[in-house]
């Protein structure tokens, strides 16, 4: 006899989903390729979806939902360990500083996957410059140091020019 699995209601499921958003950092993530990282610096990030941090079921978990234009949207991924740790713990750490408390920014992430950097992106809501702290990086960026953006991606310059040039891997050419 096959097992009769009960389906909880739509009520029943959004409480559940509303009780992890609550216990969540939610931030809109965004990545960079190295040719925008070297054409347009933060203006050539691109939105890829939404990151939610938190503590579930005792442990420090991400949940990252996207959704292609024109598709509905999709959990695409569910990761724990350290580096999620890190992230949480980061995040915990600059809401708190001074910097950060003097202006209005919005919580953003920033992922640069060809140079292994994750960053907090604090994206200015005012004329302040906007600002970016690693908590992921082995280029020559300092974990958990507050950079203004155009600080950030100078120091960046010469690992993405290095992983630029030694690239082989084929290109589209782009029409003139």
């Amino acid at each position: 006899m096959p097992l009769n699995q009960p389906k909880p209601s739509t009520r029943i499921l959004g409480a559940m989903l509303h009780g992890i958003a609550g216990q969540t950092y939610p931030q809109q993530l965004y990545t960079l390729g190295l040719e925008d990282l070297n054409a347009k610096g933060i203006r050539g990030a691109k939105r890829s979806g939404w990151r939610f941090l938190g503590k579930l079921a005792g442990r420090d978990m991400s949940l990252d939902v996207a959704q292609a234009r024109g598709k509905p949207a999709e959990m695409t991924e569910l990761a724990h360990g350290p580096h999620i740790t890190r992230a949480r713990d980061a995040i915990r750490k600059i809401v708190t500083l001074p910097e950060v408390l003097a202006h209005h920014y919005e919580l953003r992430l920033l992922t640069i996957p060809a140079l292994s950097v994750e960053a907090v992106w604090l994206k200015s809501q005012t004329r302040q410059p906007d600002l970016i702290v690693p908590y992921l990086t082995i280029t020559g960026l300092r974990s958990m140091r507050v950079y203004p953006a155009d600080k950030f991606f100078k120091a960046l310059e010469p690992a993405a020019q290095e992983v630029l040039e030694s690239d082989d891997s084929p290109r589209m050419r782009r029409r003139p």
